[in-house]
């Protein structure tokens, strides 16, 4: 087990500086993040065989949990410029931009809430708050198995991330509400289309943004959670026998079975949770299967 606890220079974010340097600003270290956070390691053999060819669980256990927090910045600014969701007291990362409200019943339009709260067609730069979800996982770690017996084997590797959000371009170009373009079939067969209709999908426009309107993908409408459990590795093998190998001449031999991003459990609805961001035709993770035999001479 590590406890961390440790305040460093937060890098790589660009400083803004008057344009008549001939620059518009330049990259460096603009504050300090303190973080706090546990790693934590833990193995065992569950069920440890006496001898060989008997029954053997071992498991490995990792778990990680970070929380950072900016505690300053340069020139003693409470927002970094250049980006105001870095903020002195907030985690780099939190989700700052406006509040979506849903879908207005009557006329079909999104709404958003504005700095007073009060429901808005049309929000501004000045309607951002921090919300409080990141883009930063706070736990993060994985879970593995090996079970043995007489010359089988079956492996198991999970992966988890909890406390993250994500914005995924490639969704959000499909839940566009514009007739342009391919909508998801989930999304076009919810869209607003009767007054008094409840939905969670706007009407269809054209243009994507109505008249004295903002753009439907504004604030955190295109923001959900990005938390799962992956079973990342599945492997199954039989290490054939001494005598065996005796008889064929070999050092050893192993035949397997394995198999990779065979399940995942999460509340994310576009195509891979590990892979999110603002770009398009990203291709996702695919589902591999993959059979061999392992000689040795």
């Amino acid at each position: 087990m590590k406890f961390i606890a440790k305040t460093q220079g937060i890098c790589c974010f660009d400083q803004p500086v008057q344009l008549t340097t001939g620059f518009g600003g330049f990259t460096s270290n603009i504050g300090s993040l303190h973080n706090r956070g546990i790693e934590l390691t833990l193995g065992a053999d569950v069920v440890k065989a006496s001898r060989k060819g008997e029954f053997n669980w071992n498991t490995n256990f990792v778990f990680a949990y970070n929380k950072q927090e900016v505690t300053k910045l340069y020139g003693g600014n409470k927002i970094l410029p250049a980006d105001p969701s870095i903020r002195v007291g907030e985690p780099v990362g939190v989700l700052f931009t406006q509040r979506y409200a849903g879908v207005n019943a009557a006329t079909g339009r999104a709404m958003w809430y504005d700095t007073f709260g009060n429901l808005a067609y049309q929000v501004q730069a000045r309607d951002r708050v921090v919300l409080g979800p990141t883009r930063i996982p706070l736990f993060q770690g994985g879970l593995r198995n090996t079970f043995s017996y007489k010359g089988f084997s079956l492996d198991l590797f999970f992966q988890y991330e909890y406390g993250r959000w994500a914005s995924d371009g490639q969704i959000n170009f499909l839940t566009e509400s514009q007739a342009r373009i391919n909508n998801l079939k989930a999304y076009y067969d919810a869209r607003w289309t009767t007054p008094g209709q409840i939905t969670w999908a706007p009407r269809q426009n054209v243009n994507g943004a109505e008249v004295k309107g903002s753009g439907q993908q504004s604030g955190d409408r295109t923001w959900f959670k990005a938390d799962y459990i992956r079973l990342k590795n599945i492997l199954i093998s039989y290490d054939f026998p001494q005598e065996t190998l005796s008889k064929l001449k070999l050092t050893n031999a192993r035949f397997y079975v394995q198999a990779t991003n065979l399940w995942t459990y999460s509340d994310w609805f576009s195509y891979d949770v590990e892979f999110v961001g603002t770009s398009t035709g990203i291709i996702p993770q695919s589902k591999n299967f993959t059979v061999g035999l392992q000689v040795g001479f």
